[in-house]
């Protein structure tokens, strides 16, 4: 699909409770765009709000990071999507 979700992650509301009673202050999700296809970018933005609903839930701060490859051939369509789909 031209993109990299993030894996799941197993335990994340007790990884939440443990870095947040650690002083931890938030957590930063990062998926990889390669091509400009519309459906994976979007399944990267919803994936991406969705853990960041969970990260808030657990009164941390969630960084968003969709990250465009910077080798892409198609970076300004990626980047072009990827806005549409966040607004």
């Amino acid at each position: 699909s031209g993109v990299q979700l993030m894996k799941p992650i197993p335990g994340l509301d007790e990884l939440l409770k443990r870095g947040k009673g650690n002083g931890m202050f938030g957590t930063k999700m990062r998926s990889v765009i390669k091509k400009a296809n519309a459906e994976g970018i979007k399944a990267i933005v919803d994936q991406q709000f969705e853990l960041a609903k969970e990260i808030i839930a657990a009164e941390l701060i969630p960084i968003i990071e969709p990250e465009v490859d910077i080798h892409s051939g198609e970076k300004e369509e990626c980047e072009t999507i990827l806005k549409k789909c966040i607004l």
